[in-house]
């Protein structure tokens, strides 16, 4: 009887040690699957990067849209889905109109600049080569073919670039399609996503993406007015040096201007 003392008092002792590691152990398992989620969500992004930017502009598109039908919705009490209608097929009607007016020229100095780039871009690549000869540095690696590899799936260095505007074109149908497609329910998608907190916070969490949303939206509209005045000073300011193809540089220069800090120096 004395000796079972000992060992019973080892064994409640262990018991309790075993409970109180549990929390710890629990907290270690936690931890380990969360960040074991969060790296195979970082590699899953990876790999759709293309898919999420498309999804991520398409929605970019959408908060565009819905603010545009809205008002035009509170302007003529209409619905707001005939309104989206409207827009949907007045941005149709300019953009076919533009590239009826200045679609041969915008095609022909785009090919035009490929060229060039391509044209420059060699140059320089011998030239660095040349340097890194005469230096004995990087005497394994052919600049010139590196440089050709690169350049190729966008369709410059083969000057192809019929495959680089057809990819631009259908990364273009189906950004819009995303944005129709969010803009006709917004508010189920907006709900959807508020289900993935807490229910006591979800009034805060539709709040906030509503705020965003709106935030967005103006902040879309001041970008869109600050590249169509980047595009039509930079095109102007280029016919007057005599700069070749100022159309294509003047719209690259206006779309790069959607980039803060960065798109100017592009």
């Amino acid at each position: 009887m004395a000796g079972e003392a000992p060992r019973n008092s080892s064994r409640t002792s262990a018991k309790k040690e075993l409970r109180l590691g549990t929390p710890e152990v629990t907290r270690a398992a936690t931890f380990t699957a969360a960040a074991v989620g969060v790296l195979a969500l970082a590699i899953g992004l990876w790999y759709a990067r293309t898919a999420v930017l498309l999804a991520f502009a398409g929605i970019l598109l959408a908060i565009v849209f819905y603010g545009a039908s809205r008002a035009l919705a509170e302007l003529t009490t209409l619905p707001r889905l005939l309104m989206l209608a409207a827009v949907v097929v007045v941005i149709a009607l300019f953009f076919a109109l533009v590239l009826a007016t200045a679609g041969p020229t915008l095609t022909q100095q785009i090919a035009e600049l490929a060229r060039a780039i391509a044209t420059g871009a060699t140059t320089l690549t011998k030239q660095v080569a040349s340097f890194a000869d005469h230096a004995n540095l990087l005497q394994n690696v052919d600049l010139v073919q590196l440089l050709s590899g690169f350049l190729s799936p966008w369709g410059i260095a083969t000057g192809a670039t019929s495959v680089a505007l057809f990819g631009l074109l259908s990364a273009g149908l189906i950004v819009i399609f995303f944005g129709i497609y969010f803009d006709a329910d917004p508010h189920t998608y907006v709900t959807a996503a508020a289900r993935l907190v807490p229910a006591e916070r979800r009034g805060t969490a539709l709040r906030m993406m509503y705020d965003t949303g709106d935030l967005l939206r103006r902040w879309l509209v001041g970008q869109g007015i600050a590249m169509a005045l980047i595009g039509s000073f930079t095109y102007v300011g280029l016919l007057i040096l005599g700069v070749p193809i100022p159309f294509v540089l003047a719209l690259f220069a206006g779309l790069a201007g959607f980039l803060p800090y960065l798109g100017p120096i592009i």
